[in-house]
């Protein structure tokens, strides 16, 4: 399958353009999801004969909900999901990983300052089966925290973490980096990174592209993501490339809708 279309063939060459639909974990999207809408803006999912329309869900569990119910021919989101949904039997597959490293790293506030500190305080997820609380729970468990039963567990939406962390309200979480710096300049405060998923966790997978079988079993379909693919490589490979790397700041800027001096940071 890996020789089919593996190389743009040129959007003026296609016959025809085909369309896709992918469930995304919110836009604008954070920086380690970069490759994806980069894909887009620089032509190389055209190049592939594709039509790529992105729809953004609250997270990647949601994602792989609404595309294993049909609503989308892939779904981007944290692995921890689909290797759930696969254990209990979904009709679902994974055909690509988009990062295996993960960028977050878990955060404290005011006096928190190790993971043992943790214990007792509030912390805020996505709730079981997401990637925020699945990085978290590994993360408190290391030192022998239960995140069940020895915090005040605080499930909702990460886009709301910002002002909550302001008012107090929530006192450790996890987020992507670009997202603990945003929150600092933007609402004031400053958080204690209490560990970095890379090395505290190097063998937790981050995100999956996901599928459901019976797309996957259907050779036109199966065409296309081999296609979609050869795209999301050719932009990992021009993201690569130290000679881009002012143009891929600007347009990670404008992508994510921040200013410049993030992802120079992240």
């Amino acid at each position: 399958d890996g020789d089919s279309n593996a190389d743009a063939v040129g959007g003026e060459d296609c016959e025809q353009i085909d369309q896709m639909e992918v469930g995304f974990p919110g836009l604008p999207a954070d920086f380690i999801q970069m490759v994806f809408p980069l894909s887009i803006e620089l032509g190389y999912v055209r190049d592939n004969c594709l039509d790529v329309e992105i729809v953004a869900v609250e997270s990647g569990i949601a994602a792989f909900r609404a595309m294993a119910a049909g609503e989308f021919d892939l779904a981007y989101g944290g692995s921890v999901g689909p290797i759930l949904a696969f254990g209990e039997g979904a009709a679902a597959a994974a055909i690509a990983s988009p990062g295996a490293l993960t960028d977050f790293q878990v955060v404290g506030t005011g006096d928190i300052e190790t993971c043992e500190d943790v214990e007792g305080r509030t912390v805020a997820t996505d709730g079981p089966g997401g990637l925020f609380h699945a990085i978290t729970e590994q993360y408190l468990a290391g030192c022998g925290i239960d995140i069940d039963q020895d915090v005040e567990l605080i499930v909702g939406d990460a886009e709301t973490y910002g002002p909550r962390i302001a008012q107090g309200e929530i006192e450790v979480t996890a987020l992507h980096i670009d997202q603990r710096i945003l929150i600092e300049e933007e609402f004031d405060v400053e958080m204690n990174v209490l560990g970095n998923s890379w090395e505290e966790m190097p063998l937790f997978h981050y995100a999956t592209w996901s599928t459901a079988r019976p797309l996957l079993d259907d050779p036109a379909k199966r065409d296309q993501f081999v296609r979609f693919i050869a795209s999301q490589l050719k932009a990992g490979e021009w993201l690569d490339d130290e000679a881009n790397l002012e143009e891929a700041i600007e347009v990670m800027a404008v992508q994510s809708r921040r200013v410049q001096d993030v992802p120079v940071e992240d």
